[in-house]
């Protein structure tokens, strides 16, 4: 049976903050979900960057490669804010 190739995934959302492309609208940062990580951090090929979390830990931030889907479609019936940068 092929192994699906999907997950693990999270909303952005969920992530807390992002910020879109104003030229090309793609996703290029999320906040880090995990509590031990601070500030925002890239998305490549629609996943969650590497990065190192912020605090003491001797374990990889367990959000890397993790795919962000995006769920801005529903933003604004949920009153959700979008911030576009350059």
């Amino acid at each position: 049976m092929p192994e699906c190739t999907c997950g693990p995934w999270i909303k952005v959302s969920l992530c807390g903050a992002a910020i879109f492309s104003a030229s090309t609208g793609k996703l290029v940062s999320v906040a880090c979900p995990s509590r031990l990580c601070a500030g925002m951090v890239a998305i490549v090929d629609d996943r969650i960057a590497d990065h190192t979390p912020i605090m003491p830990n001797p374990q990889p931030c367990p959000w890397v490669g993790v795919r962000v889907a995006d769920d801005r479609g529903d933003f604004e019936t949920r009153r959700i804010g979008v911030v576009r940068h350059e």
